[in-house]
């Protein structure tokens, strides 16, 4: 088969970044990495697809692959007819929008709003008309216009085929950080630290960090020294002042930090800085157990890391999710109500939990596997170009 020419559309610090490394070695590939000119909360006009017509007109791509449809680059297809333009499902704003909430009303953020919150910027009700006006500007039009799609799970399939209209699904799995495969199947029950969790991100209220604190506060009683490891909540805000968190603070960190006291926590939760890849596999690797308390996604990475490290998942079966976790065989997966009692379970099996553990990796090396990936796509690219 000939070489093709790929034009790869995504954002500088995208998850994708390792599949194009491996893709880079067997297509020809230039990367667009639109800046804040590029992209942003709009529907795609004129003067900004004329951003990219000068890659394009330079490198001639027999195809344009755009990674997410959360931003605007699915709409080049208006631009440029002539060339396929095939997009990489990630977060679908419109199945998320549901869920943008977290399940918090605004009796439970009220105490804690903040002036900023107030006047618009930041706050729950602004990821959720950021969600809306993602929908209406960009979003449900991409899905109407573009007819090629990567997906990797049952949830974001569906979701395409039933809201795009005669559309050609490739299966395209993503590959993880280098350092989860440097690190791959080295968790052992027996060398982490005892009734430990490590949950992967804390500051977006989807991911449930709410949910994962009060699974602590239900473990407390039979296991008093549980501790839960929580990055990427910036520092700053938990050092800030009731004062500074009333003028400038985010009602959600405010929530989390009142839940922390009101279930009396503060021994219990450590929060963490922003991690490197490095930093985040030492970490998970000390964990006894890696929690998702997620009220909605497709394929979280972090989970896949945590898989390739050989890890005990617990998670909510949501979105995506059960496509490639099972419950009991390779993760336990319950409600968040449930969380606490799945939890225990791997607290109180070291059994149960290498056991998990060990059908997690395997399922992690067969789902990234870097040249039947990279092939995945490969394969796609070509069908796409003959068509």
């Amino acid at each position: 088969m000939n070489q093709l020419r790929v034009l790869q559309v995504c954002l500088a610090n995208s998850w994708v970044q390792p599949l194009l490394d491996v893709l880079e070695d067997q297509v020809l590939m230039e990367r667009v990495l639109p800046t804040a000119e590029y992209r942003g909360q709009y529907r795609m006009t004129p003067q900004v697809a004329a951003l990219y017509r000068e890659p394009i007109e330079r490198f001639r791509p027999d195809l344009i692959h755009v990674h997410g449809t959360e931003n605007n680059f699915g709409q080049l297809q208006h631009f440029f007819p002539d060339i396929p333009v095939v997009v990489s499902i990630q977060g679908i704003y419109e199945a998320y929008l549901p869920y943008a909430t977290a399940g918090l009303t605004s009796a439970d953020m009220r105490p804690h709003r903040t002036l900023k919150n107030i006047l618009g910027r930041g706050g729950l009700r602004t990821m959720e008309r950021t969600f809306r006006h993602g929908i209406e500007a960009y979003e449900r039009d991409i899905f109407q216009t573009c007819r090629y799609y990567f997906c990797r799970t049952d949830w974001d399939r569906q979701w395409v085929e039933t809201h795009s209209p005669s559309p050609r699904i490739y299966l395209g799995e993503e590959l993880l950080r280098p350092a989860f495969y440097a690190r791959s199947g080295q968790w052992a029950a027996d060398k982490c630290r005892p009734h430990s969790i490590f949950m992967p991100a804390g500051y977006n209220p989807i991911k449930g960090l709410h949910y994962a604190l009060r699974t602590v506060a239900a473990l407390k009683p039979a296991w008093p020294d549980v501790q839960l490891r929580v990055p990427s909540i910036p520092p700053y805000m938990l050092r800030r002042g009731p004062l500074m968190h009333r003028l400038l603070g985010e009602e959600y960190i405010g929530y989390v930090l009142h839940l922390v006291r009101e279930l009396h926590l503060t021994d219990n939760v450590t929060f963490l800085p922003r991690l490197s890849a490095e930093e985040m596999a030492e970490e998970m690797l000390q964990a006894a157990v890696f929690l998702s308390p997620t009220v909605i996604d497709n394929s979280p990475n972090s989970v896949g890391e945590a898989m390739m490290l050989g890890m005990s998942v617990v998670s909510t079966p949501v979105g995506g999710i059960p496509s490639f976790l099972t419950d009991g065989d390779n993760a336990l997966l319950a409600s968040p109500e449930g969380l606490a009692d799945a939890v225990a379970r791997v607290f109180s099996s070291p059994e149960l939990a290498q056991s998990l553990a060990r059908s997690a990796h395997q399922t992690a090396l067969r789902r990234h596997d870097p040249a039947a990936t990279a092939q995945q796509y490969i394969n796609a690219y070509h069908d796409i170009a003959q068509r």
